[in-house]
């Protein structure tokens, strides 16, 4: 039965700060042992009224605070594994993470981690939130890196810090969080990266500052042993690195990725077509383009010193 004066109960704020002690690597007490207290708890009259195995159950308090697809919570209920913090690890992994393994064999990238996202924009890269029931689940197609959405915020933070402590302290254990964690770090160099990824909706409007998070990735991927080769987003690394290696790319950043450069380049077009042999009325017309080309120019830079108001007072014939 459930204590209504209990005072996990009457104060809601307390519960995100129980969750968040339950899946501390620290805290966590062996499988079996959790379910004898269940089962020693007086609650097996209960449990008759609940069908909900202890996993079910326990996934449906993490929900609480990490709210999911009931059909996800479903697929644990025959799990016996270590550790609370062992089934909420497994349970957030990508549902295609056996195909993903097999997989990586076909790929071998170099060891150069991929640019961040200041980097990546002017080369084409797009970014873009997608939906899907793991925030590990990362795409990249048709030059768009699709990011599942996440918030990071004080329980998002605990998970990611236990979940890789839990990789490490065991050899054979699949490394999603901490390649997870690894390729944000790549990602992310400086708060304003975080603050464009915010602004696609990769990272929520409902996460800490964009100092916070930048710091989290970038000391979390510093501290953790990491290889492109062997881990899940192999195939990722890959095909950015190669997108951002190809000419495409550096021309796009060279020549397209500001208006100053663009124009720069069409003047010097411009430039040398004058220098061919040509008309008289065709000489008049390609000088009266690079004219507008100047103006362009000028106007430009006025307005990003002064102002658009100046601009159009200094620039009035």
């Amino acid at each position: 039965m459930i204590d209504e004066g209990d005072p996990i109960f009457t104060r809601p704020w307390l519960i995100p700060i129980l969750i968040r002690d339950l899946l501390k690597f620290e805290n966590q007490l062996p499988y079996f042992l959790l379910h004898l207290i269940l089962n020693l708890s007086g609650g097996n009259g209960d449990i008759k009224l609940e069908p909900d195995p202890l996993p079910i159950l326990a996934l449906k308090a993490i929900d609480l605070v990490f709210p999911r697809r009931a059909e996800i919570l479903n697929k644990f209920g025959s799990w016996h594994g270590k550790h609370l913090l062992d089934l909420f690890h497994l349970s957030l992994l990508p549902t295609d993470q056996v195909i993903i393994c097999i997989d990586l064999e076909e790929y071998h990238p170099s060891d150069q981690s991929i640019q961040g996202v200041t980097q990546l924009r002017p080369s084409g890269i797009k970014f873009r939130p997608r939906k899907c029931d793991s925030f590990l689940d990362i795409n990249f197609r048709n030059c768009v890196l699709e990011i599942p959405s996440v918030t990071i915020n004080d329980f998002t933070s605990t998970v990611l810090v236990n979940c890789v402590a839990l990789e490490h302290c065991e050899e054979k254990r699949s490394k999603y969080f901490t390649d997870y964690v690894s390729f944000m770090n790549c990602l992310i160099n400086q708060p304003r990266d975080v603050t464009f990824l915010c602004s696609e909706g990769i990272i929520t409007r409902f996460s800490q500052d964009d100092q916070y998070v930048a710091d989290l990735f970038n000391t979390l991927g510093k501290n953790v042993a990491f290889n492109i080769r062997e881990c899940y987003l192999s195939k990722i690394f890959r095909e950015v690195e190669s997108y951002y290696s190809s000419n495409w790319a550096t021309m796009r950043r060279t020549y397209f990725s500001s208006p100053w450069s663009f124009i720069s380049v069409l003047s010097a077009s411009i430039l040398l077509v004058l220098t061919m042999p040509s008309s008289p009325s065709h000489d008049t017309h390609l000088h009266s383009i690079l004219y507008r080309l100047q103006a362009g120019m000028m106007e430009l830079h006025l307005e990003q010193r002064l102002g658009p108001c100046y601009t159009g007072f200094l620039l009035q014939p």
